[in-house]
């Protein structure tokens, strides 16, 4: 069976519909870049992609995790130049997502057949994706939480109260 080995943090996007760099902002004790990056740092291998749409956080990210620069073009276009420095099927997950876990991760990755998966919630996309070089299927999460993702201030007022009700 496929294995994915390589997990990607997308990290390097505009933000547009936020109005500032909101991989970053804290969340509870972490910033949402850092519960993406728990996620899936016991990969055997993990980088956080960057851009320079978001100094900032690439800043940040470049003092503590390992990182690759991607054009800044877009996600597909930054999906595609991985594709081509990676060779090889591997995972992404968006650090907008403030209640991913790593037994997201696991259980996206125990479906992997060697096609690309989107995952979903609801038949919305989630931000958890694994990129191969064939097919698309969908994988949907049972989880409420991984359907919660942070697009505008709004989204994470909403989601830090969520957080408060859960601890």
């Amino acid at each position: 069976m496929p294995q994915i080995n390589i997990g990607i943090v997308m990290a390097g996007g505009r933000a547009e519909r936020f109005g500032k760099e909101k991989c970053i902002l804290k969340f509870g004790e972490k910033r949402l870049l850092d519960v993406a990056v728990e996620s899936v740092s016991w990969m055997r291998k993990y980088f956080v992609a960057i851009s320079k749409n978001a100094p900032e956080t690439a800043n940040y990210v470049k003092k503590r995790y390992p990182c690759i620069k991607t054009p800044g073009k877009g996600y597909v276009e930054d999906i595609q130049f991985l594709m081509e420095f990676l060779k090889e099927p591997f995972l992404t997950v968006a650090c907008d997502l403030p209640f991913v876990s790593r037994r997201h991760i696991e259980e996206i990755m125990a479906s992997f057949k060697g096609k690309s998966i989107a995952g979903v919630h609801n038949g919305n996309y989630v931000g958890i994706n694994i990129v191969a070089r064939e097919g698309e299927e969908i994988y949907e999460f049972d989880d409420p939480l991984i359907g919660i993702n942070v697009n505008t201030p709004e989204d994470f007022e909403r989601a830090k109260r969520f957080r408060t009700l859960l601890i």
